[in-house]
């Protein structure tokens, strides 16, 4: 049984196999996607002016430097309109900085969810900690819109 158990563990360890950088993961380099999800599963509005979501959907202490060779970030979510002739805007929101992030707005008319994504925001993004919301808003006073799924994609060569 001692033997069997030894056998095992060698053949375990040599299909364990370095990297261009060492060990699978150590370097953090290794995922060509980072998904960093916004924990809601649903938010929505009504109103021209805007709605920032609740606390307990923000990402906190997010820096885009803690990621390694990070080339993109864009955003991206499932939205919808309960109305054709209404757009629903979803942008990220920097609470930090009390701004919207430049480049992060996603819009659909369509009134089924679809996954829209943001062109790239990288340079929008400050060299910082900062906390993170969603910003939704309806183009139309009283008719309804909404998001479900939001997340930020950072995207390495």
């Amino acid at each position: 049984m001692r033997y069997l158990l030894t056998a095992t563990l060698v053949v375990f360890l040599q299909s364990c196999k370095e990297g261009p950088s060492g060990p699978p993961g150590t370097d953090g380099s290794s995922d060509k996607q980072i998904r960093v999800l916004f924990p809601s599963a649903s938010l929505g509005s009504s109103d021209t002016a805007g709605f920032i979501s609740p606390i307990y959907t923000y990402i906190v202490k997010f820096n885009k430097n803690y990621y390694v060779d990070v080339d993109s970030i864009k955003f991206a979510a499932f939205v919808r309109s309960s109305n054709s002739n209404t757009t629903c805007r979803l942008e990220v929101f920097n609470l930090t900085d009390s701004n919207v992030v430049s480049g992060s707005l996603i819009t659909t008319n369509n009134t089924s969810y679809v996954l829209e994504e943001s062109q790239n925001a990288l340079s929008s993004f400050p060299n910082k900690e900062i906390t993170l919301a969603l910003k939704i808003r309806s183009s139309t006073q009283g008719t309804f819109v909404e998001c479900q799924q939001a997340g930020i994609y950072l995207y390495r060569k």
